[in-house]
């Protein structure tokens, strides 16, 4: 299986699922012509409740980013839009960081050394 959940991480299962098939449907893993693994399968691969899938997979429908074909499984669904949801997501914790660098005494340009070396994997 492409990822195990952490039953000690604090956070709940199926946010796991959610936040791993996220992952792998940006990186181009899974396409729209053929269906992510059936809830059942995940569920038998990763030792969960099949309850657990399904609840993974009936919040990404009802986000846009899953379609559920009856009979058939479940495809991938709004890419662009999972993208925007995410890209939105970012900047309003980009947005809570950088305010509190100002908040600290940072100048803009402290803030944008950070950002940079982050951008190249040097933070400390």
């Amino acid at each position: 299986m492409w990822f195990r959940v952490d039953y000690h991480s604090g956070v709940p299962i199926y946010e796991q699922i959610k936040e791993r098939i996220k992952e792998a449907i940006l990186k181009g893993e899974f396409d729209d012509s053929n269906p992510v693994p059936s809830v059942r399968e995940l569920a038998k691969a990763l030792g969960v409740n099949v309850n657990t899938v399904v609840r993974a997979y009936r919040e990404f429908e009802m986000e846009g980013f899953l379609r559920a074909q009856p009979g058939v499984g479940y495809f991938v669904g709004d890419v662009e839009r999972l993208r925007e949801k995410i890209l939105c997501d970012k900047l309003q914790q980009l947005s809570l960081l950088l305010k509190e660098l100002r908040d600290l005494g940072f100048s803009k340009e402290d803030a944008l050394r950070i950002l940079e070396d982050a951008w190249r994997g040097e933070v400390r």
